[in-house]
């Protein structure tokens, strides 16, 4: 059973790199430092009252990044046995270690919303892994 959540965390590891670093929507981005926010949110707020090109970005990278790390916290949960506290704080690390990378070969947008969507999306993950574990103790 261990073999199997390892495969599988080792699955959804490499898909959330493809999709963060190598995804073909990385392909048409000319890197300029334009691409690195650090203020948080008013990129987001921005998008949001854009034109619909823009607020499709608001839409897709608020869910996007939210679900991206929902699984992280039950796939180390179930595999390494963290907890809760340790479980978010990977998901920050993770997150801005990903950021990083992006800044630093340049490749998409590297920016603190991430960040904060991240985390947002590993204490749901966290949160929905207890729940989950409180009905399945219940059968």
């Amino acid at each position: 059973m261990k073999a199997l959540k390892v495969t599988l965390f080792s699955v959804y590891s490499l898909l959330v790199a493809y999709i963060v670093f190598f995804a073909r929507r990385r392909h048409g981005i000319v890197w300029s430092e334009e691409y690195l926010n650090l203020l948080p949110v008013k990129r987001l707020v921005d998008n949001y009252h854009s034109s619909d090109v823009k607020r499709w970005d608001f839409y897709s990278n608020l869910i996007g990044n939210v679900f991206l790390f929902i699984p992280l916290p039950i796939f180390v949960q179930e595999i390494f046995l963290m907890r809760t506290k340790s479980l978010i704080v990977l998901g920050v690390f993770i997150s801005i270690l990903i950021e990083s990378l992006q800044y630093a070969f340049h490749i998409g947008v590297a920016d603190i919303d991430d960040v904060l969507l991240n985390t947002l999306g590993t204490i749901i993950g966290v949160f929905v892994w207890d729940i989950m574990r409180k009905i399945l103790i219940l059968f």
